[in-house]
């Protein structure tokens, strides 16, 4: 049996179809089930049909293109001849590897209802598998299957046929008649759920035909499957394609999305740096800070924690408590003040003068407002406008000081 396959064999008529797999360790499993129970047997596994070896025809050409796409628009007319149907009615397969070239010929709309009935409990196969080609062969003989309705014959890797029991007598003359090598043997197997007419009375019994009964059909040919020697589902209607077509009405709304997220991840990308720019200039003020409240020092990695340890010695060394006050309250705000550039720094009295460079009076305001936020005073002594900027000096002190 195909591991992690499951088979199921098509019946037009029954509701519950028998279906075949392996568990885990490998053991053959069989039961009855209808189309929407299937979906919870699958678990991961190949889904395989069998269909009713009379709705496809197996037969065979000499026509030798390599170019798989040509081959298949060529097919239709070298076999035309052989067909009773019109060639676009008919869906072609190709036995990948046979020589000569296996076919399978399928009328469209057999097929697209078997699709269509998977389709409405939200099936969809792996591979079609005529039933006929699933009958076990052994190398010179013919496999017979024998059921109520119908009786299929399997005479050769990519050849046999299926029928109505009547007919078989004729159909299995002519074939032999026609075969370039007669069978050894034909080996019959009697599925017949009524067998008290034998079967010699349908077909008679001969030197080369060995009949024995067959209790599970399904059963002995999902068993007996270890390749599969065609999949139906070629071309239009293989999964690739089928695919395709359910991609084919996304593909405008998927670019559009698509350039959408290339426009979104440009936008992020253009924010970093920004943020990364003001974060760099933030340090580099941080670090004008320190250097004018630290004159004395000559290396600088880390400003804001070197500020913050610099006014903590200047608060464990005796230092004037109200300058470390007043640089630890003013810090973040002028650290905050996006284009703010501070020239000079001078202490006196309690009282921190700042000279300054601001983009325009409303960043002057705003970091007036801050500082007043942050329970300072602040008297702006100056301002001037020079060279689109404005240049202030400010005095700072504690409130009421």
């Amino acid at each position: 049996m195909l591991k992690r396959t499951l088979i199921v064999r098509l019946d037009e008529l029954a509701e519950n179809l028998r279906w075949y797999t392996s568990d885990a360790e490998g053991q053959p499993r069989h039961g009855r089930g209808r189309l929407d129970e299937l979906p919870a047997l699958l678990r991961g596994r190949r889904l395989l049909l069998l269909v009713p070896g009379d709705a496809v025809l197996l037969t065979h050409t000499e026509l030798q293109v390599r170019n798989r796409q040509q081959l298949r628009r060529a097919l239709p007319f070298a076999l035309e001849e052989q067909l009773a149907d019109d060639v676009d009615a008919l869906h072609f397969a190709i036995a990948p590897g046979s020589q000569p070239l296996g076919v399978a010929v399928v009328a469209r709309t057999t097929l697209e209802g078997w699709l269509a009935r998977l389709a409405e409990h939200d099936l969809q196969p792996d591979a079609l598998l005529p039933e006929t080609l699933a009958l076990p062969i052994i190398d010179g003989e013919w496999t017979l299957l024998l059921e109520d309705l119908r009786v299929s014959l399997r005479c050769g890797p990519l050849a046999g046929l299926a029928c109505e029991p009547e007919n078989l007598p004729a159909l299995l003359e002519l074939l032999l008649a026609e075969a370039t090598q007669a069978p050894v043997r034909i080996r019959g197997f009697d599925a017949r759920s009524d067998r008290s007419l034998p079967p010699g009375a349908i077909l008679a019994e001969g030197p080369d035909l060995l009949w024995q009964p067959l209790g599970e059909p399904g059963k002995w040919m999902a068993e007996g499957l270890e390749v599969l020697p065609i999949n139906l589902l070629q071309g239009e209607y293989s999964r690739q394609e089928q695919l395709q077509k359910l991609w084919r009405p996304w593909r405008v709304s998927a670019a559009l999305l698509l350039a959408f997220g290339l426009l979104q991840l440009g936008l992020g990308v253009a924010d970093y740096q920004r943020l990364k720019a003001e974060d760099v200039a933030q340090v580099a003020r941080m670090e004008q800070i320190y250097k004018q409240a630290f004159p004395e020092a000559k290396r600088i990695v880390n400003p804001r924690h070197q500020l913050d340890s610099g006014l903590q010695a200047l608060k464990g060394g005796g230092g004037d408590a109200a300058l470390v006050s007043l640089l630890a309250r003013c810090a973040p705000p002028l650290q905050q003040q996006a284009g703010l550039d501070l020239t000079n720094l001078r202490y006196r009295e309690g009282r921190l003068e700042l000279e300054l460079r601001l983009p325009d009076l409303s960043a002057l305001d705003k970091l007036k407002a801050a500082l007043g936020a942050a329970g300072l005073s602040v008297n702006i002594q100056n301002a001037s406008s020079r060279e689109g900027k404005v240049e202030s000096r400010m005095e700072i002190s504690e409130v009421g000081a």
